[in-house]
Formats: structure tokens, sequence, C-alpha cells
């Protein structure tokens, strides 16, 4: 059996590494084997550590309003309710926007998952009226669809200046 020990890294540390990622089944382990250049993992795989959920809190600015939130679940959905009310044509045209596999919003649950529809059950959330959205996401995931909200909404994502601003304060 390998013998294995654990390390104290910083966000910015895992942020690299996650980085480095190259399939969802790679556990940290085998990206860093990858990064030093180390052969592949030995046979006897390691079994991969279960990911904590962080908890603390989570806030965005939307047109100079600020809103915290204890999970990032309630800060992403409480920021899509928010441009909503900006624009009732909003969701409509949100509904159309998504990632290769997954919609942003849809009317209907297992809309929200192409490729695996089942996910609705755990992972769908009702957002507002006929509205759900999909819940199962990384903060990364998060950013990169209220990214594409700000589009819809034409609305800048990000940065000191932008119009919605979503962090994590920890």
């Amino acid at each position: 059996m390998t013998r294995t020990s654990k390390i104290a890294i910083d966000l910015d540390v895992h942020r690299a590494i996650e980085n480095q990622r190259t399939s969802f089944d790679q556990d940290h382990n085998a990206i860093l084997r990858d990064i030093l250049g180390l052969s592949s993992a030995p046979s006897e795989r390691m079994r991969p550590a279960r990911t904590l959920r962080r908890t603390g809190t989570y806030v965005f600015t939307l047109l100079g309003e600020r809103v915290e939130a204890g999970t990032l679940k309630g800060a992403y959905t409480e920021c899509l309710l928010k441009l909503g009310e900006l624009d009732s044509q909003f969701y409509d045209r949100l509904s159309e926007q998504g990632t290769r596999s997954r919609k942003i919003i849809a009317k209907n649950p297992t809309d929200l998952y192409a490729k695996k529809p089942e996910l609705a059950e755990k992972h769908a959330d009702r957002l507002e009226g006929p509205w759900w959205v999909d819940t199962n996401l990384s903060r990364t995931q998060c950013e990169q669809r209220l990214r594409m909200a700000c589009k819809v909404a034409g609305l800048q994502f990000g940065g000191e200046q932008g119009d919605l601003i979503f962090e994590f304060l920890g």
C-alpha cells in the first residue's frame, strides 16, 4: 500500500493545482505527479479525499446593491433573481444559454441536464415561477454562468468597475 501524508496549502496553490486538472477523474495526487513529471501512480489507486463544501460569506454587488449570503448556492440564485427583477424578458433569454451539457435555467428541471436528466431530482431548484436552476455548481462554474447572465442582461461582470461583482469573503 502506498504511504500518504497530508499537507496544508493556501488558496493560490490550490487554484494552481486545479488549473492543471485534465479530467474530473483526476485526484490531486495525480495532478501533482503530472506537474512534477513523476511516473503514473502505482497500480493500487489511492482513494481521493472527500471535497468539503466551503462555508463562509459570499457577497455580490449588483449595480451598487450589496447582497450577502451564507452559501454559494444562496448567493448564486439570489443574484439570478436580482437580474430577473431588472428585465421581464431576462429569464427567457438566459434559458437559451448554457454549456455543452447544461442549461443555466429552464422551465422543465430535466432540461437543465442535457446528458443526464436524472440529475434534476437532486440538483435542480425552483428559481421563480416556472423557472428552474442548476445548483450543482462549483464557484468557478457559478462565476462562468453569472458572466453569461451579465452578457444577456447587457451588464459587465467582475473587476472593480463591474456592474456585478461576485466574491467569497471567507
